[in-house]
């Protein structure tokens, strides 16, 4: 046989060997069609959350009143503050908000000329459950004769309903929650009496006898320039009056603060 026959044959083979087309489509492997459909990643947006003033379609109808024409001391730049509070114990958070009102006219550097009547008063909103509320505040006896500052809620008691201490120029009223929708004061039963303008207060039980205390921030002129000079040292502007199950005694709260 002709050598030379063989190496040609076996170069011309080895050639069409390495140009020999690829398989067909039909015989490669295919990927899942998910795969090839993939969509491409979606960009993750935060919700927007938008509020809307719903207190006329609630029942909601309340102006604050600093008492005079326009600011002019610390007392009417305070502002007034609010509370929700389940009182009736209906497991519906209702509204008690405290307002301001005129005072004397020496005491506003801007009083008004005419007084308006009735008197701007302090309000409790019954939430009744179905997005509205009722204005109870007559029929729970929560309208004091003061110029109102703050509200604080706790069940000083224990009986279950939460009773309110509410603070203001000239005096603080706690009132005892009886239970069917009326409050009674008994501010003077309890031994509480506050001189100046009360600013804000807080309960808490600091000595862990099950019996909720009360802290009050309180200044006069006086008062406060005394506090103001020695803050670093001591606090004489608060005072802490510790609860008992029916009444409270006082004592200041430099006998508890660090010196």
């Amino acid at each position: 046989m002709d050598y030379r026959f063989l190496l040609l044959f076996g170069a011309v083979s080895i050639a069409a060997a390495q140009t020999a087309p690829p398989p067909s489509a039909a015989s490669a492997p295919q990927a899942p069609l998910a795969a090839q459909q993939a969509p491409a990643p979606q960009v993750a947006h935060d919700p927007v959350i938008r509020f809307e003033d719903a207190s006329d379609k609630a029942g909601i109808d309340f102006t604050h009143s600093f008492g005079s024409r326009q600011l002019g001391s610390l007392l009417e730049g305070t502002g007034a503050g609010c509370i929700w509070f389940d009182y009736n114990n209906s497991g519906l958070e209702s509204l008690y908000v405290v307002n301001g009102r005129p005072l004397d006219d020496s005491m506003h550097p801007y009083p008004l000329k005419e007084k308006p009547n009735p008197l701007p008063h302090n309000h409790l909103y019954r939430n009744d459950g179905n997005g509205r509320f009722t204005d109870v505040t007559e029929k729970a006896g929560l309208n004091p004769d003061m110029y109102s500052v703050a509200v604080t809620a706790a069940d000083y008691d224990n009986d279950g309903y939460e009773d309110l201490l509410v603070t203001g120029y000239g005096k603080v009223i706690l009132y005892h929650n009886d239970g069917n929708g009326h409050f009674t004061d008994v501010t003077a039963k309890a031994g509480i009496k506050v001189d100046g303008w009360a600013i804000s207060s807080t309960w808490l039980d600091y000595d862990k006898d099950g019996c909720v205390d009360l802290l009050w921030a309180a200044t006069s002129s006086s008062i406060l320039s005394i506090a103001l000079i020695t803050r670093r040292t001591t606090i004489q502007v608060p005072w802490i009056t510790r609860a008992r199950p029916i009444s409270f005694f006082i004592t200041t709260a430099t006998e508890l603060l660090p010196m």
